[in-house]
């Protein structure tokens, strides 16, 4: 059986440990707590990409048909320039 000096010992060496392991566990939470900021902040910035790129896909798109409706109307115009040269305005 332990004396009771050695009792104590491990008793102080129990307390030591435990408070290094609140410690440690403490600053655990505290990193965990800066990468959820972290994710949080990713996540919103991939939430304002996305925003951003289906505006500009609509953006193209709207150029796209813009470009489309100038060429047909490009196409009538030269059309009727050579085959019908009267029903041009201009």
């Amino acid at each position: 059986m332990a004396t009771k000096y050695q009792l104590e010992q491990m008793l102080d060496k129990s307390i030591e440990s435990a408070n290094r392991l609140t410690e440690h566990i403490s600053e655990l939470w505290i990193e965990i707590g800066r990468k959820q900021d972290r994710v949080h902040d990713l996540n919103y910035e991939i939430s304002e990409l996305k925003n951003e790129k289906s505006e500009l896909v609509d953006k193209c798109r709207e150029c796209l048909e813009k470009d489309t409706a100038i060429a047909r109307a490009e196409f009538q115009k030269e059309f009727l320039e050579n085959f019908n040269p009267r029903k041009i305005d201009n």
